[in-house]
């Protein structure tokens, strides 16, 4: 193989690991957002299952009361624990995105490497001298973490919000 053959092939792999990369974004950011319309739909239902009696209740104070306690007040938020199982679920597939989008950044970094010791693998030809990259170049994965992470943490404040003024009643 040549500088200009092993120059080719660096770039073709660059371009489709870009391309890669913002796929991911794209798809990791629709499903983000997609579980979390999903979730709120879920947790209304579930609010209203919580607020609304649905049967009866029977003449006994103690099946009344036990009754009673299941429910909820008026515009009352969802009590923590429901909250916290959609919470995870949005927390886990933001961190698998981003592990994706980690593993493809990591390997579109080495490629970007090769092209820095092209000059020294084939002293004789002729080769590009590409500029350096800075060692610690992190503002790629700055990004893609408050890409991904924006929807759950989102989701965590306006959950607190909603707790924080649900004695509004708006």
């Amino acid at each position: 193989m040549n500088a200009e053959n092993a120059e080719k092939n660096l770039w073709d792999q660059v371009r489709s690991l870009s391309q890669i990369s913002v796929r991911l974004a794209q798809w990791g950011l629709a499903t983000l957002l997609g579980f979390w319309t999903a979730l709120y739909f879920v947790r209304k239902d579930m609010l209203g299952a919580l607020s609304s009696p649905l049967v009866t209740p029977s003449p006994s104070p103690t099946a009344s009361s036990a009754l009673d306690a299941f429910l909820l007040q008026a515009r009352h938020p969802l009590p923590i624990v429901r909250f916290v199982i959609g919470n995870v679920l949005l927390w886990l597939v933001a961190f698998m995105f981003y592990k994706m989008s980690n593993w493809i950044r990591t390997r579109l970094f080495f490629y970007i490497k090769c092209f820095e010791e092209l000059p020294t693998i084939y002293p004789d030809e002729n080769v590009r001298v590409y500029p350096k990259m800075p060692p610690n170049n992190r503002t790629m994965g700055i990004n893609i973490v408050a890409l991904f992470f924006f929807v759950p943490f989102a989701d965590c404040v306006l959950y607190g919000l909603n707790w924080c003024f649900w004695w509004l009643k708006l």
